[in-house]
Order: C-alpha cells, then sequence, then structure tokens
C-alpha cells in the first residue's frame, strides 16, 4: 500500500489492481487444480496472499469514498423544493456513512482519502439540520435575505431551478449559530403574525348593538351593556403591544 496518493487518482488504481489481481487469483486457482490432479503439494504465493488482504483493507476505504461521494452529489442535484420529502433519507443515511467512518481500520485513517471521507460526511452531518431549518413555512423571504447577507452567497429561492447545491457551497455549517438563530426567529415571528390574524380577526367581529329609546320605534342608542364589555376588552392588558415589544416581532 502506498499512502500519499489524491483519493480520486487511488480509486483508478485499486480499480486496475483489483482487475489484475482476480486475473492472478484465477491462475492460482487453476495452478492448485493442476497440483491436486498430479498430486503435487500447493504452491504458496504469500505476495499474492499479502495483496488480498491489502486490497480488502483499501476497499473498506474507497468503496465507502466512491459511495459517499456519488450519493452526495446526487442529493445537491435536488431542487430545493424537492429537499424536504428526502431529508429523513438523508438523516439516515448520512448517519450509516458516519458509523461505517468511524470503524474504518486504524492503519486507514491517516490516508488523505479517509481525511476527506471524513469531512464530506462531517460537513454534511453539519449542515443537515440546518436545511431541516429552512425548509420550515416559517422560512420568509425576509430570512433568506438574512442568510444571504449572512454567507455572501446568491440564494435565488424562488427559482424554480434553486438546488440544494447552492446552499451547500453557501457552507452553512460554518454560521451555524446564526443560522439557526434566524430560524428560530422565523418560528417565533410565525407565532406572533397567528396571534396578531387572530386578534384582527376577533376585533373585526365585534360590534356595537343600537336599541329604541322611550317612545322612538327604531334602533337609535347604544346598548350600555354591550358598549360596558366592549369597553373591558379594552382594558384587557394588550396582546398586541406585548407583542410588538418581544424583538421576534421586527419583520
Amino acid at each position: 500500500m502506498v499512502n500519499g496518493i489524491a483519493p480520486r487518482e487511488a480509486v483508478e488504481r485499486l480499480k486496475r489492481f483489483k482487475e489484475e489481481f482476480e486475473v492472478r487469483s484465477r491462475k492460482q486457482e487453476i495452478y492448485y487444480l493442476g497440483e491436486d490432479l498430479f498430486g503435487l503439494p500447493h504452491q504458496q504465493y504469500p505476495k499474492l496472499e499479502k495483496t488480498k488482504q491489502e486490497l480488502g483493507y483499501l476497499a473498506q476505504l474507497y468503496d465507502l469514498y466512491v459511495l459517499v461521494l456519488e450519493t452526495i452529489k446526487e442529493w445537491k442535484d435536488y431542487l430545493w423544493t424537492e429537499v424536504p420529502q428526502h431529508i429523513e433519507d438523508m438523516r439516515s443515511q448520512i448517519e450509516v456513512f458516519s458509523n461505517r467512518c468511524k470503524k474504518m481500520p486504524k492503519q486507514l485513517r491517516e490516508w488523505p482519502a479517509y481525511h476527506e471521507l471524513k469531512k464530506e460526511i462531517e460537513d454534511f452531518s453539519e449542515a443537515l439540520p440546518l436545511l431541516v431549518e429552512l425548509a420550515k413555512p416559517s422560512i420568509m423571504p425576509r430570512h433568506w435575505q438574512q442568510v444571504q447577507e449572512l454567507t455572501g452567497k446568491e440564494l435565488p429561492v424562488d427559482s424554480e431551478m434553486f438546488m440544494l447545491q447552492s446552499l451547500i457551497d453557501a457552507n452553512l455549517q460554518e454560521h451555524i449559530d446564526e443560522v439557526t438563530d434566524i430560524c428560530d426567529s422565523a418560528d417565533k415571528q410565525l407565532i406572533i403574525e397567528k396571534r396578531l390574524a387572530d386578534i384582527t380577526k376577533q376585533w373585526s367581529e365585534e360590534a356595537f348593538l343600537f336599541g329604541s329609546w322611550k317612545s322612538r320605534d327604531y334602533d337609535c342608542v347604544l346598548s350600555g351593556g354591550r358598549v360596558a364589555e366592549i369597553q373591558e376588552m379594552l382594558e384587557e392588558p394588550d396582546a398586541a403591544d406585548t407583542m410588538n415589544a418581544m424583538r421576534h416581532s421586527l419583520p
């Protein structure tokens, strides 16, 4: 095994060496059959056995390396509108990748491919919770604008062709606390907006009542009881003022 080779070059080399090994392994099997036929002792091929062991080790690393890179590339090609339906699958799959990476033999953990593999998994693992947050219905254009300003990347989420690749390229994992705070504020703002909508609906349905007065046979004066009820409601602590004082009520 030769350390220090670029991961992608190593993948190509490993593929070629596997093919060469299979040719030699088949020849060994043929030789064994011939030796059995003539009653000869089996010839040992220690270098071939060592190569088989090394290829097995390297296959653990590079098979996972290729699988992770291809899988994440496939995920990056998702349209942003498709991401929510794939979140759980991505979450479970990245956990499987992480566990397999942690179980790599010790002698492989200094290889460049292992470090690149580990970083790919960790970066996506850190970005995934942020993708979950950003996919919530509470995230409005103003929040995306904040994320753009934070990352310095253009994120045209209104475009039908906006892809997950753009968010991954924005390196969200480098701004975990800030993005989390933006999403947390968005959740609280949505609660406030719903409460304000309830208040608006409530007062839009309130009405003064009129009644007749003395000998007049038509409604011409406010109903005192109803006025008192509305006055009492107005004197209650104003929920709108309370919410307006909250920092999350800012647009």
